[in-house]
């Protein structure tokens, strides 16, 4: 895929597939037993791709500064704790 066409998509397509993904498997994650480690694992991994996606939105819109990676470091981390509270 070229640059200019991975960064329209990154600034057009926006927070909208990554947002659905998450509600898709928040939903999943909080509905349906599973075993602690394999929730652990997912919700690792969707936070990992919303960090990453978010940062590089940030990168292509030329917005990207240390208060921006911070700022989405603790929402990722605050995520991850909401959601464990919810592993018995």
């Amino acid at each position: 895929m070229e640059t200019k066409k991975l960064e329209y998509y990154i600034k057009r397509h926006n927070y909208v597939g990554i947002s659905f993904m998450a509600l898709v498997v928040t939903i999943w994650l909080t509905t349906f037993r599973k075993s602690a480690i394999s929730t652990l694992q997912i919700i690792s991994l969707l936070s990992l791709c919303f960090l990453g996606w978010s940062l590089i939105h940030h990168y292509f819109d030329k917005s990207l500064k240390t208060e921006v990676v911070i700022e989405y470091l603790m929402t990722v981390g605050l995520v991850i704790v909401i959601l464990l509270s919810f592993i018995q």
